[in-house]
């Protein structure tokens, strides 16, 4: 139960840390610096996880300390073997004459790929760092280095903005600062390589290579569906309305990320020892608490809506007024997120998670389609963000009901 209390804590400080950190640095830094950072932060995220295949997700599972540590060197072989494809394929390009850091970011040199290339390999490290303390039980240390980031990150950006003031000052700061992240997980662990074979090594491989193909497509197209508008809006209207967008969306998600963050886990198990113990109870329960969190957030989010207007101007600045229209559509969609988020472990539960796959795939096409339209008919940013968000309600209602519908269905099996 400490453990819970730890993840908790720490969920809660991420997001004071963003609420008293994003107000300051929206004065320092344009809205499309926040741009450039957005859509490298989500480059790197995906990069990540072609560099683990999730491998590191395994080290949790299996109880010998033998089996733990040799799923840690697969996973930093795998980091290793894919970061040196990455670099030839980069190359390749390079030698066909498209540089695609260039088209993204409109910035040619080896300083941006070096960026981007080391960048996905600390976050890839760092994933594979908190899997292998969540594995020895060390949840004090994992908690200190939610927080660490957040704050290394807004310290070396403020530096950065003396020092090195362009518009990849944001990038540079998220770099050092999974710098000190990993250098910080690093000093929490220890891994004995006494009793490593490479027959072990094959053999952990195939006990857990449906960890490399199930869980990784369903994190790569999570991934993906949730980066979509970094990934493409800074080529289809600019960095300065991403910027807008990027900054508006980390603040109106702060409730549901606080909420799901602190109760995922918690329901995670409520769920599983119902099902377990008293399975007749599971949709009563998972229907109360779905409405129940449904009106606290619309309350929340209802209020956010008639107030952001007085709000952002001071907490920003007069120069963020264009992020308003953006977070008051979100409000929509994120008062049935902060529903469904910390519920949605009921698919692992009930063994759902091919069809979460589904849902997961057809909400990334959706989502693209939804950004891509506005574009190409030339309508406005805050159009296309509308769009975005009503397709986030539409499947977010067909997740709550589907959710309710299987915690049903449970009670006939």
């Amino acid at each position: 139960m400490r453990n819970s209390y730890y993840m908790i804590l720490s969920t809660v400080g991420m997001q004071v840390i963003a609420i008293l950190t994003i107000p300051i640095l929206s004065r320092f830094f344009s809205p499309d610096i926040f741009g450039y950072h957005a859509t490298y932060r989500s480059i790197l995220v995906i990069l990540s996880i072609f560099l683990t295949l999730k491998l590191e997700t395994a080290i949790v599972l299996p109880k010998s300390s033998k089996i733990k540590n040799t799923l840690f060197l697969a996973t930093i072989t795998n980091i290793v073997v894919i970061s040196c494809i990455l670099i030839f394929i980069y190359f390749v390009f390079l030698l066909a004459g498209l540089d695609f850091l260039d088209l993204v970011f409109g910035i040619t040199g080896s300083l941006l790929f070096l960026l981007v290339l080391l960048g996905s390999i600390l976050v890839a490290l760092s994933n594979t760092s908190q899997s292998v303390l969540v594995s020895q039980d060390k949840f004090k240390s994992l908690s200190i280095s939610r927080l660490i980031l957040p704050t290394s990150f807004f310290l070396v950006s403020l530096l950065l903005f003396y020092t090195f003031n362009n518009s990849i000052s944001l990038i540079i700061g998220h770099f050092f600062s999974y710098i000190l992240l990993n250098i910080f997980l690093k000093s929490k662990f220890k891994i004995n390589y006494v009793g490593y074979s490479k027959q072990l090594y094959k053999l952990s491989l195939k006990k857990y290579k449906d960890i490399v193909q199930y869980t990784s497509s369903n994190a790569l197209v999570n991934t993906i569906s949730n980066n979509i508008p970094s990934l493409v809006l800074l080529g289809f209207y600019g960095a300065t309305p991403l910027g807008f967008f990027a900054v508006g969306a980390k603040i109106i998600s702060i409730p549901s990320q606080l909420i799901s963050g602190s109760l995922s886990q918690i329901f995670y198990k409520k769920f599983a020892d119902i099902y377990n113990e008293r399975a007749s109870e599971l949709y009563s329960f998972v229907k109360k608490v779905y409405f129940g969190l449904l009106l606290f957030g619309i309350i929340v989010f209802g209020t956010a809506y008639l107030i952001i207007p007085y709000i952002i101007p001071l907490l920003l600045g007069e120069g963020w007024i264009e992020a308003i229209p953006i977070m008051k559509y979100l409000c929509f969609w994120q008062a049935l997120v902060i529903a469904n988020s910390p519920i949605s472990t009921l698919t692992i539960v009930l063994n759902k998670q091919k069809v979460l796959l589904f849902y997961e795939s057809f909400l990334l096409i959706s989502r693209f389609i939804a950004l891509w339209l506005p574009f190409y008919y030339g309508l406005t940013f805050n159009k296309a963000i509308l769009c975005y968000a009503l397709v986030g309600v539409f499947f977010n209602v067909i997740l709550g009901f589907y959710l309710i519908k299987i915690a049903k269905e449970s009670i006939i099996n």
